[in-house]
């Protein structure tokens, strides 16, 4: 068996990364009513193609096709669904008809004996 030698090594310290919380921030904002009430949303207008920027024209197109995939990704789980049912409504019929036919079968073979 296979023995290691480990060096003690002092452990390092951890360093924090955040100096506060970041929830204080949201906390912050809510107390100083910068942060946006729920009445303001309610005139809210989309933007123009006018008014947008070539980044946002972009982005806006972005989030159509995103969601013209999203519709198109749902349809196509619909349509598998569907073609999967007739599959097995087929393979149903495909193995009814079978035993119909092996048990007429064996009658002819009985009655010819």
């Amino acid at each position: 068996m296979a023995y290691f030698n480990h060096q003690k090594k002092e452990a390092q310290q951890h360093r924090r990364v955040f100096n506060e919380p970041v929830a204080s921030h949201l906390d912050d904002a809510l107390e100083d009513d910068d942060y946006p009430d729920e009445e303001d949303y309610d005139d809210y207008e989309p933007l123009d193609e006018d008014d947008m920027t070539d980044e946002e024209r972009a982005l806006a197109r972005r989030d159509r096709w995103r969601v013209l995939a999203g519709v198109g990704d749902f349809l196509a789980v619909i349509a598998g669904t569907v073609v999967i049912l007739v599959l097995i409504a087929l393979l149903v019929s495909l193995i009814n008809w079978v035993y119909a036919d092996i048990t007429q079968s064996f009658t002819l073979w009985q009655t010819k004996l």
